[in-house]
């Protein structure tokens, strides 16, 4: 296995990670927060799905995804924390 196939292989277990989180999320708020989760969930199959690529482009892609991923995370924290007080 080559070096991009094994950070391809942990991208996508990081993705299923991050789609089990926002599942767990949905069901303890009822659903407020689905459309930032889903959000959320497809910015960071994205990355995943850039970075199984490989070489520089998908590197760059990746970290770009990787940053609009950052910030619906902190969305979507506000969101949840809003909406379990």
């Amino acid at each position: 296995m080559s070096f991009n196939d094994k950070i391809g292989d942990v991208a996508g277990k990081a993705a299923d990670a991050v789609d089990k989180a926002t599942d767990a999320i949905d069901e303890k708020t009822g659903g407020k927060s689905a459309g930032v989760t889903e959000k959320l969930d497809d910015l960071v199959k994205g990355a995943a799905d850039k970075l199984s690529g490989g070489g520089k482009d998908g590197a760059a892609a990746a970290e770009g995804a990787a940053d609009d991923a950052s910030a619906a995370v902190s969305d979507a924290a506000a969101k949840v924390e809003d909406a379990t007080n």
